[in-house]
């Protein structure tokens, strides 16, 4: 037989970075922010003459009150093919409610900007820019990182960031693009787009923090520049073409520092006057929040605080108050947000200046509202006012020996949390995503009826854009931006999927085994979700439960099926009570053992083998079959009839043996299926001398072999002369025919086979000519079969994976009944779905197509270590 590959139509092939100049500044003034910076979050800051000796501490344990959003705690994470995310910095939203968002990439290994559009409900708007997302490179030998970004009138979309050479890892340069409003590159915009300078000749560094757009169109960027000890804050303007604007300041730059050594600046606002706020630091010594108001023509308005211009104000130890963000409220009033040094950490802080200048001693205490989250240091990002007055503060909070946490807190027009109708009676939001994963909030905006959608980096082993939409309420909104599919550790620990169920509320079961960091003690594990993807609370701990049947025992899960309603039958291989089990343990739909099944929830069936993969399917008046393998003389294909109550049924093929079907070598039994009539499919693999074929035999009701069926019962086939062939799974179709899914590999590469079979045993070959289909997504791809359906219209949908894009992703594609590619499906008839940024393994395991046709494919997504992973496409194969 000739092999055949068939190829798709199409070949499918930090907050803020390190700054060790002001790093090291802070490790001699204040060596507790050396962290904050190492973590990327930038901090700045605003005082009053003395410091604040009364204020007010509102204690909350994050570890007590830790909401997991979604399906779990990987929940928004971005799947467009853009690889290796390092952080998400920025969010803005549009006219049309769509969602920009901002963050830096190391795309080939080198940091660049990039800029990424979400439509209305969260996914990937592929209308923008190039499938997504834009990619700004910077020029040869230089690193950009994303800092802010603006939207103006036109749409057009102004992003700003600081560009480092990377010979010298200093700031030398500050970046200024321009794209479209469709994504792409401006080239009316300065130079083919872009707008590159430094401030000084003389100054190593030279950072922006933020940018804004004026009313007229004009552009305002803010931030420092200077050495070591010595820097000064700047406003920048520049007009709509990227010219500097000589009507501000100094050729469109002004420098500003009140007396001492340092100012910083994080955060800039406009007034309805055409006014400019800036929010920041000014070092001296000790290190005070800083609020200062420019003329639009960029001199110090010395109408503001009694003829200064500027507001300096300390808080707590007075040893670090630097300021993060900055808004204005309908009356004028000014919030700064910002961490303060208070004993040992630093602590988020919240203040309120009069419109003048002057300290609002009627917010919260004394002008100051400190929320303590129980962390060693917190820091927060972002603040907006709501159109109630409410005020809404996002950021992050870090526990040194384990985790950060990501936070978003609603305060009362006066100051103090909303407990009444935010975050669940809490007035704040905490994601704890347990020890070992950092994740906070970098900025946020509004959506069109002011709920929150804020954006941050998510790391663990790796780092990765994450996007989470509230309800009015301060819960996380399961419905927005699912990028098709959620993820989530059973225990903390390795997590490997195996099998997907629906049950008949459509909610959402995985099943697996999770093993300890050694790999050597693993358990059962289960995991339920919403037909939305959110955690169904009701199953097990929080939706997730792990199961070990005996003490210390080894457990792993391998297949499962819904019995009895909505129960769970899960069989796997335990070696509990020191023996090789086959271990059949039912589930509650509460996710509790079924102490009705065998007593304790558990049948054990000794099988004297070491760690069988059984796989099980429903058989006729509520038995199962069971298909492994087992060593007689050589291994051959082994069957068990298993009654509901779990035990043996003695009378398959009549006696108190399994049936055992040799077919002269070394043979593994992988899939069983029954057929109407009673009688018995079985599909494995056949190891002659290290060729793998494919085996397959078709059982009469009673267990002996159907010699009806190629004369004995049994066929071998080889789909390509001397490759190795790997059996995956088996379909009954119309008049007794059936469908086999396999892998073979050729020339070195896997590809994914499907056949066709009639019911005597021979090929189909009204099936893509001669009964087999090989499938490559590339010509030198590697791809792997995983499971199939056959839909009511007689195309056959396959789940697998495949690393065509050059890390191992989720594949799916379609075949017409013809064995044909179904060309609307996907690209050509095929989707690979990349879970992991690029970087990692996402390997499918079961496939499930649900009543309205969507598809659900789940598997292990790794990372640092093994995560569930389960994808939710429509009928087209496009993500949910």
């Amino acid at each position: 037989m000739t092999h055949k590959r068939q190829q798709s139509g199409t070949d499918l092939n930090n907050k803020l970075k390190y700054d060790p100049t002001l790093t090291e500044k802070i490790q001699v003034s204040y060596p507790a922010l050396f962290f904050l910076l190492a973590m990327n979050l930038y901090l700045t800051a605003c005082t009053l003459d003395g410091k604040i000796s009364e204020y007010e501490t509102i204690s909350k344990n994050p570890t007590v009150e830790s909401p997991t959003p979604g399906f779990s705690f990987r929940e928004k994470m971005l799947t467009n093919g853009v690889p290796g995310y390092s952080d998400g910095k920025s969010i803005l939203t549009d006219d049309l409610n769509r969602y920009l968002l901002g963050g830096t990439t190391d795309l080939f290994g080198s940091p660049s900007i990039m800029v990424q559009r979400l439509s209305s409900n969260g996914n990937i708007d592929l209308s923008f820019a190039d499938a997504g997302t834009r990619v700004l490179y910077s020029d040869l030998g230089y690193l950009s990182n994303l800092e802010a970004m603006a939207q103006q009138s036109d749409g057009k979309i102004v992003v700003v960031g600081n560009t480092e050479l990377e010979s010298t890892g200093k700031d030398e340069k500050i970046s200024v693009w321009r794209l479209s409003s469709n994504g792409n590159i401006d080239s009316s915009f300065g130079s083919d787009g872009r707008v590159q300078f430094s401030l000084s000749s003389t100054h190593d560094l030279h950072r922006v923090t933020n940018v804004k757009i004026q009313s007229n169109g004009k552009i305002v960027l803010t931030g420092y520049e200077g050495n070591h000890f010595d820097f000064d804050i700047f406003l920048v303007r520049l007009n709509g073409d990227g010219s500097f604007d000589s009507s501000f300041g100094t050729d469109g730059i002004v420098k500003f520092n009140p007396p001492g050594n340092a100012g910083f600046a994080a955060d800039l606002e406009f007034l309805s006057d055409g006014k400019i706020l800036i929010a920041g630091s000014k070092y001296n010594g000790g290190e005070n929040f800083l609020v200062a108001r420019f003329l639009s023509n960029g001199t110090l308005d010395t109408g503001f605080n009694g003829g200064l211009g500027y507001s300096l104000a300390a808080y707590g130890d007075n040893v670090s108050n630097r300021a993060h963000g900055i808004a204005v409220q309908s009356d004028g009033k000014i919030l700064i947000i910002g961490g303060s040094y208070l004993t040992d950490r630093i602590r988020p802080v919240v203040m309120r200046f009069n419109a003048n200048g002057t300290m609002d001693t009627g917010f919260g205490v004394s002008g100051f509202r400190e929320v303590d989250f129980g962390a060693d240091d917190s820091a927060p990002t972002k603040v907006l006012v709501k159109s109630d007055g409410k005020i809404i503060v996002t950021g992050y909070s870090s526990f040194w020996a384990t985790n950060t946490v990501a936070f978003v807190l609603q305060l009362t027009s006066d100051g103090a949390l909303d407990t009444a109708s935010f975050g669940a009676g809490l007035g704040y939001l905490v994601i704890d995503e347990g020890p070992g994963h950092n994740y906070g909030f970098s900025s946020f905006t509004f959506d069109d009826t002011e709920r929150v959608v804020a954006i941050g980096g998510y790391s663990s082993d790796s780092s990765v854009i994450r996007v989470e939409k509230l309800t009015e309420a301060g819960v996380i909104d399961s419905s927005f931006g699912s990028p098709g599919y959620r993820s989530a550790t059973a225990s903390g620990s390795t997590d490997v999927l195996k099998a997907l169920l629906i049950q008949s509320d459509e909610k959402i079961v995985t099943i697996g085994s999770t093993f300890g960091l050694s790999g050597e003690e693993n358990n059962f594990a289960l995991m339920r979700a919403e037909a939305s993807g959110a955690l169904d609370t009701t199953f097990g701990t929080q939706g997730k439960t792990q199961h070990d049947i005996s003490a210390g025992s080894k457990d792993e899960a391998h297949s499962a099926i819904l019995t009895d309603g909505d129960k769970v039958l899960v069989a796997g291989y335990s070696n509990a009570l020191s023996r090789h089990n086959l271990a059949l343990t039912r589930y509650l739909t509460d996710g509790s053992p079924d102490l009705t099944y065998c007593g304790t929830g558990t049948c054990l069936i000794q099988t004297q083998s070491f760690r069988e993969k059984h796989k099980i399917v429903p058989a006729q008046s509520g038995q199962i079959f069971a298909v492994s393998w087992y060593r007689v003389v050589d291994y051959d294909f082994k069957i068990l009839r298993i009654n509901s109550d779990g035990s043996v049924d003695n009378s398959f093929p009549g006696g108190s043996d399994p049936v055992y079907i040799d077919f002269g070598a070394n043979e593994y039994g992988k899939d069983i299926k029954e057929l109407s009539d009673g009688k018995v499919l079985v599909v494995g693999d056949r190891d002659n001398g290290g060729a793998l074929d494919l085996a397959i035999a078709r059982l009469n009701a009673n267990g002996t072999l159907d010699t009806s069926f190629n004369g004995s019962g049994k066929i071998v086939i080889d789909i390509s002369a001397g490759s190795q062939d790997y059996a995956k799974a088996i379909i009954p179709a119309d008049n007794g025919n059936f469908f086999v899914l396999a892998e073979t590999v050729v020339n070195g590469n896997r590809d994914v086979a499907v056949l066709k079979l009639k019911q005597d045993g021979t090929f189909d070959t009204s099936f893509d000519g001669d009964g087999i289909k090989v499938f490559s997504a590339t010509s030198v791809s590697d791809d792997f079969a995983a499971s199939f359906v056959l839909l009511p219209n007689g195309d056959l949908l396959v789940a697998g994976d495949s690393n065509a894009q050059g890390s191992r992703d989720i594949l799916l594609f379609k075949l017409d009944p013809s064995g044909q590619l179904v060309s609307d499906f996907g690209t050509d008839g095929v989707s690979l779905i990349d879970v992991s940024q690029k970087k990692y393994t996402d390997s499918a395991q079961d496939l499930k197509v649900l009543p309205d046709g969507h598809i659900m494919v789940a598997g292990t997504q790794y990372v640092d270590r093994g995560y569930f992973v389960v994808v939710k496409c429509d009928k087209n194969g496009i993500l949910q």
